[in-house]
């Protein structure tokens, strides 16, 4: 089940000027980095019939995007900065051959970086994000969140916890026939684009029924003629992480002035 996630870069910022440290050959391709948007950027070059960029992180890895000879950037998608990474540009032109590093340090002190990091999406448009300051930061520390689109399912290296909170399913309806009810309802709207199988669902009808998603937003259940009037009302979670949505409006069915016997009797028995 594919899933889709949203990759959150949380960064510490206490001396600025020490953030990026450059190494300038002779003559300088003056490469610079981009935190929020992710894009390295270096001096275009006349003549230009190579150019390359990646960058190495601290287990030795490499990462490097497409660019094309015309270009003077390029942009890394799904890469953890927190470690600290090199990024490296080569650039040939008819005349002779760039190559230029730039260092991107872990900024901070061992123990300065922000913990318990979360976030959830609510109201499909707003995310709300928490974390506690490090142990050893100081008070007056500044953290700055950069957040970026993913497409890509991680397995690993997971540096915190994006939920989403449905809003309660839309359209609630009741209909009956003389031995059932029939509740159905419209798939809440989220953030990210989710199959039906996706949705888990819960139904309040005087006792709580789960119901999955693969039953395509419809509930049958016995309800025999006359009935007692009723009210069901439902909400919804995702399948993998059950973080429950509020509850939606009641939907009502069945007749006010019929007693449920059923009911009356229970209540009864155990008085």
């Amino acid at each position: 089940m594919f899933l889709l996630v949203t990759s959150l870069v949380l960064c510490e910022l206490l001396q600025p000027a020490f953030l990026l440290i450059l190494e300038k050959p002779a003559s300088s391709l003056n490469v610079r980095f981009d935190a929020r948007t992710m894009n390295l950027t270096w001096d275009c070059q006349e003549n230009t019939t190579f150019s390359r960029c990646f960058l190495t992180d601290k287990k030795g890895r490499i990462v490097e995007p497409r660019v094309t000879n015309k270009q003077c950037s390029c942009t890394f998608r799904e890469i953890c900065l927190h470690g600290g990474v090199t990024f490296e540009v080569h650039v040939n032109t008819s005349q002779r051959a760039f190559q230029e590093k730039l260092l991107y340090p872990n900024s901070g002190r061992e123990g300065t970086a922000a913990q318990n990091f979360s976030c959830f999406i609510y109201n499909v448009d707003f995310m709300n994000c928490t974390w506690v300051r490090g142990p050893t930061a100081p008070r007056d520390v500044q953290y700055f969140l950069y957040i970026q689109n993913s497409n890509v399912d991680r397995t690993s290296g997971v540096q915190g916890c994006i939920l989403q909170r449905f809003n309660p399913p839309g359209n609630v309806t009741v209909r009956c026939n003389t031995t059932h009810c029939l509740v159905r309802w419209k798939q809440p709207r989220t953030y990210q684009k989710l199959s039906y199988l996706d949705f888990q669902y819960q139904l309040d009808v005087h006792r709580k029924i789960n119901v999955s998603g693969d039953l395509e937003n419809r509930y049958n259940f016995p309800s025999s003629e006359p009935r007692a009037k009723h009210a069901v009302k439902i909400r919804a979670a995702d399948v993998r992480i059950l973080n429950w949505s509020s509850w939606s409006e009641a939907a009502e069915f069945g007749s006010l002035g019929y007693r449920d016997c059923s009911r009356q009797s229970h209540r009864s028995k155990t008085n």
